[in-house]
């Protein structure tokens, strides 16, 4: 899309008075779609893989969140 284009959406969602059109155009262009970057290890190597960094995340997650001991003897 070029500049010229979208100062013409912009400015007819403003004209229009539509508050809920304008901000889902704004919205729209603030969203990231970009997803995870590249992810570093402990040890340095650098992983790009979807797979691997779901991998890489889960083992770091898993060993910051534990389960509630409390919790679990409620339920059981």
């Amino acid at each position: 899309m070029t500049y010229d284009h979208n100062k013409q959406v912009e400015q007819s969602d403003i004209n229009s008075a539509n508050l809920g059109n304008f901000y889902r155009y704004i919205n729209g262009r603030l969203s990231c779609k970009s997803g995870v970057g590249p992810l570093k290890t402990g040890s340095g190597e650098v992983i790009v893989s979807d797979v691997e960094k779901a991998e890489v995340l889960d083992k770091y997650f898993t060993g910051v969140f534990t389960k509630d001991w409390y919790f679990s003897r409620l339920r059981s």
